[in-house]
């Protein structure tokens, strides 16, 4: 019988080390963006009606996604925070986690 996979849980932040660094003295300690499009959070997002051509704005919210990725000898867990918008086009918004 093999080893037990030894399970490793991260977050993927997608920032810069400046960006980083504000986020250690910020009283939010998780990113205000986006991990795929980086707009954010609260931040008023726009949809375009295609048969009325109406415009239509609403804040841009965040969700935590957790992906369990597996490797030879570990497994992951991978935590990033995406806007609705991006889950809905990765068809991962059942995945979505709103806090």
């Amino acid at each position: 019988m093999g080893k037990k996979q030894k399970e490793l849980e991260i977050f993927v932040t997608g920032l810069t080390k400046e960006e980083s660094d504000k986020l250690r003295s910020a009283k939010n300690k998780r990113p205000a963006n986006c991990y795929l499009c980086r707009r954010e959070e609260g931040k008023e997002s726009t949809t375009v009606g295609l048969n009325d051509n109406v415009l239509v704005y609403h804040p841009i919210e965040m969700g935590l996604i957790k992906k369990r990725v597996t490797a030879k000898k570990e497994a992951f867990i991978i935590n990033y925070f995406i806007c609705k918008e991006c889950a809905v086009l990765l068809g991962i918004q059942k995945d979505l986690i709103i806090e």
